[in-house]
């Protein structure tokens, strides 16, 4: 699917075991968003096989500064909450790929 707007920008590479960032095969190795090309159409949400990315209220996106507005995956990281562990991880025992994915993942 190709997105209206060409806002988001994905650079693939894969897991290997001595170097894993995420449970499944592959990772975005380079993740930005430019919102100075974002039109807010939603598709992203749409198109998200990990529904990773979500939609908020939070329309009102002014900067003096443009490259304040390109987010990195640094920029994009939901923060970790007390007890839960930093990334790279082993997937945890008794779970798959599709758990991750579905969401069915309780901590």
């Amino acid at each position: 699917m190709e997105l209206p707007a060409d806002a988001i920008y994905v650079e693939g590479a894969d897991n290997t075991e001595e170097e894993r960032y995420s449970p499944g095969e592959r990772y975005g190795r380079t993740y930005q968003i430019n919102y100075l090309r974002c039109i807010g159409c939603g598709l992203c949400v749409e198109a998200c096989p990990t529904r990773a990315l979500t939609m908020t209220n939070d329309y009102e996106m002014a900067d003096g500064d443009r490259g304040n507005l390109i987010y990195d995956k640094d920029d994009l990281l939901a923060p970790l909450h007390e007890g839960e562990t930093p990334p790279p991880h082993a997937m945890r025992e008794g779970l798959t790929a599709a758990d991750y994915y579905r969401g069915e993942v309780d901590e």
